[in-house]
């Protein structure tokens, strides 16, 4: 399952990208459809929220995030990655690999255990 939408909090406008794939290609397709959402919105400008809360992790789509990265990195202002701890520690490794490529995006998304979280480190500046 994969759902797009902007929603505002706090008079910050945020994307909620909610990816819950069971399988290797959807969640590729769905990044795909993620970053030419992004792409169309001014640099730096966008915060985004991941919940991938029940989705699951496939080699192909870690991937994928680390191609994606250098895009993530000129559009998004802030980001936050909703799911269990395995996930986080996975959203950890690929922003590991933003800092190895000197990418901002590494300092500004985080992962958090909740939407409520995430949703709260998105609206501060």
């Amino acid at each position: 399952m994969e759902e797009f939408d902007y929603i505002d909090h706090e008079g910050k406008r945020i994307l909620v990208a909610v990816m819950y794939m069971k399988d290797a290609a959807a969640a590729v397709n769905a990044i795909n459809a993620l970053v030419k959402l992004i792409e169309k919105e001014p640099p730096m400008s966008v915060r985004v929220l991941l919940d991938v809360t029940e989705g699951k992790i496939f080699d192909e789509s870690t991937a994928r995030w680390k191609e994606v990265l250098p895009v993530m990195d000129r559009q998004v202002l802030k980001g936050a990655v909703v799911g269990p701890a395995w996930m986080r520690t996975i959203t950890s490794a690929v922003l590991l690999v933003a800092r190895f490529s000197k990418l901002g995006i590494a300092a500004r998304v985080k992962a958090f255990p909740t939407v409520a979280e995430a949703t709260a480190y998105l609206v501060q500046d």
